[in-house]
């Protein structure tokens, strides 16, 4: 009596009490400090939302932003490659294979995401990444990245657990980084409309 006992799913069940008061176990899917848990990210970024819609679901957009060669086909199923290093071998470039999920124009993007090539294992599989915008003021956006699947592709590969948790902690840098360098934007358009209005 009053003892934990384990249920399904990776959670523990306290005995007496509801199932909405089942509580995540370290390292299962739903915990959220664990090393396989989504990433999170928001910025916000003092432009309209409709061009920081556009510096992530376009290709001109990511060269604008990131100096980097893009493929996306705005549509579902359709190519999100970005080509970090277009100098190397073909399938080694960047995120090639990779495909748009779903979009809402100017409010959500989501779409499919591979490791880098160093991760052999990890390459030819897939997580996702879903990023909303919101915009609290007419040149005020809040951005939100979420990049999930890690989680399930260890509970896939189980003798690879080791290399989804080194996939995820790049990541985590990563994308901090894709957004901060979006945010310098701010700057730019700045300087832009000073240009204008000259």
């Amino acid at each position: 009596m009053g003892q934990s006992r384990k249920s399904g799913g990776g959670v523990r069940k306290q005995a007496g009490r509801q199932p909405a008061a089942m509580v995540p176990e370290p390292g299962s899917l739903g915990y959220a400090g664990g090393p396989l848990a989504p990433i999170a990210h928001e910025r916000v970024v003092e432009l309209p939302r409709s061009e920081v819609w556009k510096l992530l679901a376009t290709g001109e957009g990511w060269k604008r932003f990131f100096d980097v060669e893009a493929r996306i086909e705005l549509r579902p199923g359709g190519k999100f490659e970005i080509l970090f290093d277009p100098d190397a071998p073909p399938g080694q470039q960047g995120s090639e294979g990779c495909t748009v999920l779903s979009f809402l124009p100017d409010e959500m993007l989501s779409f499919t995401w591979n490791a880098p090539p160093k991760f052999a294992h990890a390459r030819s599989r897939y997580t996702w990444v879903v990023v909303r915008f919101t915009e609290p003021a007419v040149t005020r956006t809040f951005v939100r990245l979420d990049h999930l699947g890690f989680a399930e592709q260890a509970a896939d590969n189980p003798d690879h657990r080791a290399e989804w948790e080194e996939v995820r902690a790049y990541f985590q840098r990563a994308w901090g980084m894709v957004l901060d360098k979006m945010k310098e934007q701010e700057s730019k358009g700045a300087e832009e409309e000073v240009e204008r209005r000259e």
